[in-house]
């Protein structure tokens, strides 16, 4: 169910919370999980509880042979 929007489900939500499952799995399947819980359903399924709009990035570390090197000649 998580691979479609919470509104295709007949939720009023743009996003999967571990809460929204949480009443989901309840609703449907009549079994109740933790939200802690859900929250780890939904990050096994490769998902995160975040808020609509929000992008997340990866920072990257240069390794030693992309690192810039530094000039050390004088101020200008």
């Amino acid at each position: 169910m998580v691979n479609v929007a919470p509104s295709e489900g007949g939720y009023d939500a743009p996003v999967w919370t571990p809460t929204l499952i949480r009443t989901y799995l309840e609703e449907t399947f009549d079994i109740t999980y933790s939200r802690e819980h859900c929250r780890k359903l939904l990050h096994s399924a490769g998902l995160s509880d975040l808020q609509p709009g929000r992008v997340t990035t990866r920072s990257v570390q240069p390794s030693n042979d992309d690192s810039v090197q530094s000039s050390k000649s004088g101020r200008y």
